[in-house]
C-alpha cells in the first residue's frame, strides 16, 4: 500500500471531514492501520444517507497516531529513500524519483558535462565509467538493458558504439541532456522493453531499435513463457512503429519474449 494514500486520507480525517465509506481507497481499508483506529474509536463510521461515512471520533488521538507514523509529514517530501523514511518511516513508504546513475563503456574519447572524457582508459582499467545524470554529446549511443549484456555487449555491436546501462529504469531525466546522431535501444524484446524503447524514442526521434539477423530463429529456440501478468501498455497499443510491432506480433502469437542475453554466444573469446 502506498504510505501517501494513506497519509493522504487521515489528513483529511484529521481535518474534520467525512469520508463516505465507498470513497475510502481499497488499499487503506485492507491495511492494519484503519482496522486499528476503528477498534480503538478513534475513527468511526457514521449513516449518511442510505450508506456509511468515516469520520475523526478522537481527533486528538488521530494526531498523535499520525505524528507517530508520519513523523515528517509537515516538513519532509517525497523523493527518495532518506526523505522517504522521514515522511514515513519507510525508505519504499512513497514514489522515489531516480538518481539517474548512468554507466558507460566505450573506445573513445567523448564529452561528459562539457569536459573530454577518455572513456577507453576507464573501459580498458576499470570496466566503465558512472556519472550522474550526465550532458553526453557522442555519435554513436547504445542503451543496453541489462549490466551482464552492457558489459559484453561490444562482443556483439563492435567499438563504434558508446554503451550506456543505467541503474534501474532509465527515468526521464536521466539522460535529458543526451546530444547523439544515432542512438540504439538494445532490451529484452517484451512489453517493458518495448514500452521502454517508445518512450525513448518520444525524447530522441533518432532511436531505433535493435533487432538480431536471426530474430525468428532465436525466437523459436531461446523464447521463454511471458511473465505472469505481463500486460502490454497504452503507449504499445497505440504504437505504428514497424520495429515494435514486428515484436508485438511475435508476443501475441507465442506468448513467450526473448532476453536479451538469447543473442550472445555462450563461448567469450580469449582476451
Amino acid at each position: 500500500m502506498s504510505k501517501e494514500t494513506e497519509l493522504r486520507t487521515f489528513s483529511r480525517l484529521a481535518a474534520g471531514e467525512q469520508l463516505a465509506w465507498g470513497s475510502v481507497p481499497k488499499s487503506v481499508k485492507n491495511g492494519n492501520s484503519l482496522g486499528e483506529l476503528l477498534a480503538t474509536s478513534v475513527l468511526t463510521k457514521v449513516r449518511r444517507g442510505a450508506g456509511q461515512a468515516l469520520m475523526a471520533a478522537d481527533l486528538a488521538a488521530l494526531e498523535r497516531f499520525m505524528d507517530n507514523r508520519f513523523p515528517g509529514r509537515h516538513t519532509a517530501s517525497a523523493g527518495d529513500g532518506i526523505a522517504n523514511v522521514k515522511r514515513y518511516r519507510d525508505s519504499k513508504g512513497g514514489k522515489k524519483e531516480s538518481i539517474g546513475v548512468v554507466l558507460l563503456r566505450g573506445w573513445q574519447t567523448i564529452s561528459v558535462n562539457g569536459e573530454q572524457v577518455d572513456l577507453a582508459y576507464f573501459t580498458a582499467h576499470f570496466s566503465s565509467f558512472s556519472v550522474v545524470k550526465p550532458q553526453l554529446k557522442v555519435e554513436k549511443l547504445c542503451l543496453v538493458e541489462n549490466l551482464d549484456t552492457f558489459v559484453e555487449a561490444e562482443r556483439l555491436l563492435g567499438k563504434e558504439w558508446i554503451f550506456a546501462h543505467t541503474y534501474g529504469r532509465l527515468g526521464l531525466k536521466t539522460l535529458a541532456g543526451l546530444q547523439a546522431k544515432e542512438i540504439l535501444h538494445f532490451g529484452d524484446w517484451d512489453f517493458t522493453g518495448l514500452d521502454e524503447y517508445l518512450r525513448f524514442r518520444e525524447q530522441f526521434p533518432q532511436t531505433r531499435l535493435y533487432l538480431p539477423e536471426d530474430l525468428d530463429t532465436l525466437w523459436a529456440t531461446k523464447s521463454k513463457p511471458l511473465k505472469k501478468g505481463a500486460v502490454i501498455t497504452k503507449r504499445l497499443q497505440g504504437s505504428d512503429d514497424p520495429d515494435a510491432l514486428r515484436i508485438l506480433s511475435l508476443l501475441s502469437k507465442t506468448n513467450k519474449f526473448l532476453e536479451q542475453q538469447a543473442v550472445f554466444s555462450a563461448q567469450k573469446p580469449a582476451l
